[in-house]
């Protein structure tokens, strides 16, 4: 029988991401509507309670590395508690983006860009959200120029949703894994999830 859990995310384009993992490795499970979606600082501040949540209804938790050095830097000043059976913790490095560029055929079509344009292993490249608005500025593609920025923004107007538009119809997470270490651990992870009946 499928079990109900709780997604907590960064934003939207983690979200997406991690639907299509459980879709992909672990369709006995149903993610609600997700909690977080307020950044990094909101999931550091709320992560114990997060935990403590687990168990009455599990929870998977994503969060980017982000300014961190390394992952056991992220947990040793975030966690001070011990995380419950039906509670996943797992850190993208260095950003969910990381986890997209390392599917690289099919990034590359994609964009319609030389697959020798992305840096593998992917979680070595350091601001892959950076990385590829460079790649959309390369690209002649019409569909993906909404990502480059305007003025002093971050991100273009269709950022999430050109991003979004690919995680569903063309990321392949088995692909990817082969050229991100955390992605392939994610994995492993969630395929392991065996849930404690609650």
């Amino acid at each position: 029988m499928p079990s109900f859990i709780k997604t907590v995310v960064e934003d939207w384009l983690q979200s997406e991401a991690l639907n299509k993992l459980i879709k992909v490795y672990r369709n006995d499970l149903i993610p609600e509507f997700p909690l977080g979606l307020k950044g990094i600082d909101y999931i550091r501040k709320k992560i114990k309670s997060f935990n403590d949540a687990s168990q009455f209804v599990p929870h998977i938790i994503i969060a980017d590395l982000d300014t961190y050095k390394c992952p056991k830097q992220l947990i040793s000043e975030w966690i001070r508690f011990n995380f419950y059976e039906n509670c996943l913790f797992q850190i993208a490095v260095k950003e969910v983006e990381a986890w997209l560029l390392a599917d690289t055929i099919s990034f590359s079509n994609f964009f319609g860009i030389n697959p020798k344009e992305i840096k593998n292993p992917t979680d070595e490249i350091d601001d892959p959200k950076q990385f590829i608005i460079k790649l959309a500025k390369k690209s002649k593609r019409k569909k993906v120029k909404d990502i480059i920025p305007f003025g002093s923004g971050k991100q273009g107007p269709g950022y999430n949703s050109i991003l979004s538009d690919f995680i569903i119809n063309k990321w392949s997470p088995e692909a990817a894994s082969e050229n991100n270490r955390s992605l392939h651990r994610a994995i492993q992870k969630l395929k392991a999830f065996c849930l404690k009946n609650i």
